[in-house]
């Protein structure tokens, strides 16, 4: 690095940044080859499977799709606010 340049940080394209997808990996409902692609792509409207060529549509993957986010919600909401104190039922009152 020459004198008096400032260094730069490249992020490589797999780096995660705040406005990039979470990558996640499903398996193609044709030939249960595991897709590893950011939750948009899996969200489209159509698609095809990078192992076997078949069409995909986002309804396919749509109930795993929802049961995932609300997965990621939940554990921000547990990072943001802790876990729930308590007894059996979460109540402070049981515990």
């Amino acid at each position: 690095m020459a004198a008096g340049s400032i260094p730069t940080r490249r992020l490589s394209p797999e780096a995660p940044t705040l406005n990039n997808d979470p990558k996640i990996s499903l398996d193609c409902p044709y030939c249960e080859a595991s897709i590893c692609q950011s939750l948009s792509w899996f969200k489209k409207t159509y698609a095809t499977c990078p192992s076997c060529d078949k069409g995909l549509s986002a309804g396919q993957f749509e109930a795993v799709i929802a049961d995932l986010e609300a997965a990621m919600e939940a554990s921000t909401d547990e990072m943001v606010h802790g876990k729930p104190h308590g007894g059996c039922c979460g109540k402070t009152s049981c515990g």
